[in-house]
């Protein structure tokens, strides 16, 4: 499938530079462990949602999936110095947390309807923690607009990153990649549109916590 959404020069350029470079610092900073990847579906749009423990999540995610997946970050990040720059250089959708976004929500359903990855946390932020949190629809609703399949995956360790290298000793961070779910179709105009989605947003976080140790699943446990 052709790509109607146009990846922008200098964010391609970034990626095939970046992803690369980070991976290298995730290798000297922990002990990467990388399970499930056969699963990945080799082309088409698909979401891949997984748990939001770290800031850091979002870098092993993007750093070693093996196609460059499109995803969004908070919009207060474009005020971080350092943060800001690696956002805009590789290209991510600014997302205003607490409130719809439907111009976040737009963007991500023409990726995935364009043939491109996107990754997305459930949760809508960290949790500091092991122990998922409520997830909200969002997921869910893009999917259900989309029409693409879930690809979960679960990360275990990366809150230990730092913590570990103060005390002398590399993290072991895992990444588990879930088989491809199929949801259920929901119809967004319908009445019972909000069950079926938070029906769906449950099939996503059970298949995420399926993959990862009981004191990660929090809720979903």
């Amino acid at each position: 499938m052709v790509s109607e959404v146009q990846i922008p020069f200098r964010n391609r350029i970034f990626r095939r530079i970046g992803k690369p470079f980070f991976r290298m610092l995730f290798h000297i900073l922990s002990h990467v462990e990388l399970q499930g990847f056969n699963q990945i579906p080799g082309e088409g749009g698909y979401l891949v949602t997984g748990n939001h423990v770290s800031l850091y999540d979002p870098a092993f995610v993007l750093a070693f999936w093996p196609r460059d997946l499109e995803a969004a970050g908070a919009v207060d990040i474009l005020d971080r110095p350092g943060q800001n720059i690696l956002m805009r250089c590789y290209g991510g959708i600014p997302v205003h947390r607490g409130q719809v976004d439907r111009t976040l929500l737009r963007a991500m359903i023409d990726r995935l309807k364009s043939g491109l990855p996107v990754y997305i946390a459930p949760e809508g932020t960290r949790s500091h923690v092991p122990g998922m949190q409520h997830a909200h629809h969002g997921a869910a609703y893009i999917v259900a607009k989309a029409e693409v399949p879930v690809v979960p995956v679960g990360m275990i360790g990366t809150e230990d990153i730092f913590t570990s290298l103060r005390q002398g000793v590399r993290a072991k961070l895992r990444m588990l990649v879930g088989r491809p779910l199929e949801l259920p179709a929901v119809n967004t105009r319908a009445a019972n549109r909000r069950q079926a989605l938070r029906a769906n947003t449950d099939l996503i976080m059970k298949a995420i916590a399926d993959l990862l140790p009981v004191e990660y699943r929090g809720i979903y446990g």
